[in-house]
C-alpha cells in the first residue's frame, strides 16, 4: 500500500505531503484546484515521460517519493530479479533537474526508467479517464483467466518449456543452415584439401630450408669465386697465409728460449694457427658442398612457387598456417556427418517437447473456457450492480490449434455491449471511458478475493453517473477497499462518505503566488464538503442533514 506521497516544485504545488489510509481514500476539489496535478506527479514515479515546463520554480529541482508498505506482497524475487535492495518498506523517488535531466531511486539506489517502470506497475494501478486501459490487451485478459481458473503455475511451467521449445527450434534451423552450408561447401573444401595435402607439406621447416638453399643456388659462381680467393690465400702458393703464420711460430719459439715473456705471444700464434686451419678445412667442404646446378635451381624455385601459391590462396604466411587450414577442413569434413547426426536426435527431441505442450496447451485452454464462462457470469452480475441494465460480456477465443505461442493455444478478446439489443464488439471499440472504468472495477472486485493487487487509483469512476448507479458504485469501492487500498478522485457525495480518510485539493494565493495544497479533512469540514457536492456552493439545512445521513452520523 501507498503510505505516503510527498510532491515539491511541481507544477501549481510548491510542497504537499499526504499519509494516505489502509482502506479508501477520498480526493475532491473543484475542477482546476489540481487533483489532475497530483496525478500527474504520481504518473512520474511509475516512469512517465517528464516535462520540464511543469517544474513550477524552474531554478529548483522537483521531488516526487512514495512511500511504501510491501509487507505480505511476496515481491522478494522481483527486486532480486531487478537487482534491488529488498525492504518490507519500499520508498520509490523520482527527481527532475533543472537543466531537465530526470533520476530515479528505488531505495536510495538509481534506477533507469524500465526498471521504475516495471515496479512500479507492481505498486500502483492507476486508472484514469484518459488511459490505455489494460483491459483492452490480450495479455491481460489471459491474465485474468489463468487466475480465475488457478492454474497460474501450470501456465508459468508451461511458459518456461515453451522457451525451451523454441531456443531447440532456433538451434535446429541454425544446425540445419550451417549443415546446407557445409554440403554446399563439400566440393570444393574437398578439393582444397586434397590440393594442399598434396603437396605433402610434413615438414614445418621445408619452405625456409629450400628459400636458403634457392639463395645459394642463385649465388653459386660468386660463393665458388669467394672459396677459390680463400683458398689460394691459404695454401695455393708457397708464400700462403699458414706457412707466413708458421714461419713467425717458429720465430717466436726461439724467442721463449730466451725470454719467457714471449711464450704467450706464442701461444696466441699457436691457437691462431689452429683457427686457421678449421677455417681451411670448412673452406674446402663449402667448395666441394656447393655447385652450379641450374636443373636444381629451378626445382626449388617450382617447389617454393607451389608453397606460395597456396599460402597466398589461403592467406598464411607458413607451412604450419597451411596445416592448420588443412586440419579445419578435415574437421569441416567430419562435422557434416556430426551435425546430421545432432539435427536428428534434436528434431526426435523437439517433436517430444511439441507433444507435451500441445497436451498441457489442451488443458489450459479447456481450463480457461470454463473460467471464461463463469468470468462472464460473474462479471454481468458486478455490472448490473453498478448501473448496468443488461450488459453483454463474452470471451471471444480465437483459438488456433495448429500453431503454439507462448500463451498455448488461445487468444482471447472481451466482446462487451452496455446496451440491451446492442450486439457485443470488442470492448475496445465499444465502451466510453467512464464505461471502462465501471468494467475495471467490476473486474478488479472479482479478482480482489484471488490475487494480492497494487494500490488502486481510480480517477472520476464515476463520471456521467447519479443516483442508484451512483450509490452501487461507491458500494463497489468500498467493497473493493475492504480488501486492497484504493484512492478514489470523485465528485460524487455518495463516493466521498464512503472513506476511511477524506482529501480536499484547493489553490490558494500567497503574495501573488498560487499554489495548490490538499489537507485531510475533519468530520465537520467532511460533512461542510459533502453538502457542497450536494447542493452546490449555497449550502442549506437538507444538504447538511442528507450529509450527515450519508456520513452515519
Amino acid at each position: 500500500m501507498l503510505n505516503k506521497l510527498y510532491i515539491k516544485n511541481y507544477a501549481l504545488i510548491d510542497e504537499l505531503a499526504v499519509e494516505f489510509a489502509k482502506a479508501l481514500n477520498i480526493i475532491t476539489g473543484e475542477t482546476g484546484s489540481g487533483k489532475s496535478v497530483i496525478l500527474s506527479a504520481i504518473g512520474l514515479i511509475l516512469g512517465q515521460r517528464v516535462d520540464t515546463a511543469a517544474l513550477k520554480n524552474n531554478k529548483q529541482k522537483c521531488i516526487v517519493e512514495g512511500t511504501y508498505n510491501i509487507k505480505g506482497r511476496k515481491l522478494q524475487n522481483t527486486f532480486d530479479a531487478l537487482e534491488l535492495d529488498y525492504d518490507e518498506e519500499c520508498i520509490v523517488r523520482r527527481e527532475i533537474l533543472p537543466s531537465g535531466k530526470s533520476r530515479a531511486f528505488v531505495n536510495d539506489s538509481p534506477v533507469n526508467l524500465a526498471t521504475l517502470k516495471q515496479l512500479s506497475q507492481l505498486l500502483i494501478d492507476l486508472n484514469t479517464q484518459h488511459q490505455k486501459f489494460s483491459i483492452f490487451e490480450s495479455e491481460y485478459q489471459l491474465y485474468l483467466l489463468d487466475v480465475l481458473a488457478k492454474h497460474t503455475e501450470t501456465v508459468e511451467d508451461y511458459r518456461k518449456e515453451f522457451k525451451a521449445y523454441k531456443a531447440s527450434k532456433s538451434k535446429l534451423l541454425k544446425l540445419k543452415e550451417t549443415l546446407l552450408q557445409l554440403k554446399q561447401e563439400a566440393d570444393y573444401n574437398s578439393f582444397q584439401l586434397q590440393e594442399i595435402e598434396g603437396a605433402n607439406l610434413d615438414n614445418e621447416q621445408e619452405q625456409e630450408q629450400l628459400e636458403q638453399s634457392l639463395k645459394t643456388l642463385e649465388n653459386a659462381n660468386t660463393i665458388i669465386d669467394t672459396l677459390q680467393i680463400a683458398l689460394q690465400v691459404f695454401q695455393l702458393n708457397d708464400e700462403n697465409i699458414i706457412q707466413q703464420l708458421q714461419n713467425i711460430i717458429n720465430q717466436f719459439n726461439k724467442l721463449k728460449d730466451i725470454n719467457t715473456s714471449f711464450a704467450a705471444i706464442t701461444e696466441r700464434l699457436d691457437s691462431v694457427g689452429l683457427e686457421l686451419n678449421d677455417i681451411l678445412q670448412e673452406v674446402q667442404h663449402q667448395q666441394s658442398a656447393v655447385e652450379f646446378n641450374p636443373e636444381k635451381r629451378q626445382q626449388t624455385e617450382e617447389r617454393l612457387s607451389d608453397i606460395y601459391k597456396l599460402q597466398t590462396k589461403h592467406n598464411v604466411q607458413s607451412i604450419a598456417g597451411l596445416q592448420r587450414v588443412a586440419l579445419g577442413l578435415a574437421q569441416k569434413a567430419a562435422s557434416t556427418e556430426k551435425i546430421e547426426t545432432e539435427i536428428e536426435n534434436l528434431e526426435s527431441s523437439i517433436e517430444k517437447q511439441q507433444k507435451k505442450l500441445n497436451k498441457v496447451a489442451e488443458s489450459i485452454s479447456t481450463n480457461r473456457l470454463k473460467a471464461a464462462k463463469q468470468f462472464e457470469k460473474a462479471l454481468i452480475i458486478e455490472l448490473q450492480q453498478v448501473g448496468f441494465d443488461l450488459p453483454a460480456v463474452i470471451f471471444n477465443n480465437t483459438k488456433n490449434n495448429t500453431e503454439l505461442t507462448v500463451n498455448g493455444y488461445d487468444q482471447f478478446d472481451l466482446l462487451f455491449s452496455a446496451n440491451p439489443g446492442s450486439a457485443a464488439k470488442s470492448i475496445k471499440l465499444v465502451a466510453s471511458g467512464g464505461e471502462i472504468s465501471r468494467v475495471m472495477l467490476c473486474i478488479k472486485n472479482l479478482m480482489a478475493g484471488k490475487v494480492a493487487l497494487p494500490t488502486i487509483i481510480f480517477d472520476e469512476i464515476d463520471a456521467g453517473i447519479s443516483g442508484i448507479a451512483a450509490e452501487k458504485v461507491a458500494d463497489k469501492i468500498e467493497d473493493l477497499a475492504n480488501k486492497h487500498q484504493v484512492i478514489c478522485i470523485t465528485h460524487l457525495p455518495q463516493m466521498a462518505s464512503k472513506g476511511q480518510h477524506h482529501f480536499k485539493v484547493y489553490k490558494q494565493t500567497d503574495k501573488g503566488n498560487t499554489f495548490t495544497s490538499i489537507e485531510k479533512l475533519s468530520l465537520e469540514k467532511r460533512i461542510q464538503n459533502i453538502s457542497e457536492l450536494l447542493g452546490g456552493s449555497q449550502v442549506g439545512e437538507t444538504a447538511v442533514e442528507n450529509a450527515k445521513a450519508l456520513l452515519g452520523v
